[in-house]
């Protein structure tokens, strides 16, 4: 998938955090009771702002992969006025701040340059300056992260995320999820700042930061998912994708399902079929395909419009969810 790659370094980086941790707590029994407590609280608040830094390096790195199918799959004047509004705002902010630090990679010619190439209507191909719309002063904290979502037209995170929480059984209680995962980012944003700017006043155990990591963890699962659906509808828009089917029926003890699939669609278990329904996104393959209560291993198209055929997948769909290929 689109966006694959940043989500398995992402989660290879939060198990280190983790691991490193716990090494260094499973080493405490030799160390002199009068350190320990000092080491609990330097390695809490290690593992704290690590992790922090890591889901925010994550959400730069998947709202600037999103920027780069943006400009290969629309016009910059096919844009919505918000965005460009937001890219000339954020192209003064960034050129005003040129000799920062932490624009040290940008130069004012390739600035200028490539801003030029997207306000001008007869070039086709552009490229965004990603800074000028994925800044950020502040933590991101659940305000900042849908403002910096919505500035870039991605909206609906918040639902999407709530329902992630849902599905996934984040909280014990499936009331008032949007207020649970408010406080618990904002609380983990609160602890990562005393770590930054001194030493916790809680001293982190290791079931206190498996759940930061559980946390981080659903929040790259779910935005991940989010994004890439929203990237698959521009390429969607582009005329890249092509919808074979949807779930009709599904037999959650027999961990199977019925899908209608249109006239001509291709049916193989080789292929990585995209899922998508209202708060689901994902790909997966079809690991076994019945066709009049027949098994089906070779590949074939229907004949027909609605052709039913039963699936087993590894991850069972919900009903009404469309089956697409990439073109």
């Amino acid at each position: 998938m689109m966006l694959e790659v940043i989500k398995d370094n992402t989660e290879k980086d939060i198990i280190v955090v983790l691991d490193v941790f716990n090494d260094i707590y499973s080493g405490l029994t030799k160390v002199s009771p009068i350190k320990v407590t000092k080491i609990r609280q330097y390695a809490y608040a290690t593992a704290v702002t690590r992790l922090y830094a890591i889901f925010e390096h994550f959400i730069e790195k998947t709202l600037s992969t999103y920027l780069d199918y943006l400009s290969e799959n629309k016009t910059f004047a096919d844009l919505s006025p918000g965005l460009k509004r937001e890219y000339r705002i954020g192209f003064s902010h960034v050129l005003s701040r040129i000799d920062q630090p932490r624009f040290s990679s940008l130069n004012h010619e390739d600035l200028i340059e490539k801003y030029h190439r997207a306000i001008n209507e007869r070039v086709s191909n552009y490229q965004f300056i990603a800074e000028a719309l994925i800044r950020h002063d502040n933590n991101l904290r659940p305000n900042v992260l849908f403002e910096l979502f919505s500035r870039l037209g991605l909206t609906g995170l918040e639902t999407w995320l709530i329902m992630s929480a849902k599905e996934y059984g984040l909280y014990d209680s499936e009331e008032r999820i949007k207020e649970q995962l408010e406080s618990e980012l904002n609380n983990f944003i609160e602890v990562r700042n005393d770590s930054s700017h001194g030493v916790p006043e809680q001293i982190g155990s290791q079931s206190i930061l498996q759940r930061h990591c559980e946390l981080i963890f659903l929040l790259v699962s779910s935005i991940t998912s989010f994004v890439e659906r929203e990237i698959f509808m521009l390429l969607q828009m582009a005329g890249k994708t092509l919808k074979i089917g949807n779930i009709t029926e599904v037999f959650n003890r027999a961990g199977a399902s019925v899908a209608k699939v249109n006239e001509k669609s291709l049916i193989s278990l080789s292929v990585n079929y995209v899922f998508e329904d209202s708060f689901n996104f994902y790909t997966q393959k079809f690991s076994t395909v019945k066709l009049n209560d027949d098994d089906v291993d070779a590949v074939f198209s229907a004949l027909d419009n609605n052709v039913e055929i039963g699936i087993k997948c590894d991850r069972l769909p919900k009903k009404k969810t469309n089956i697409h290929i990439f073109l």
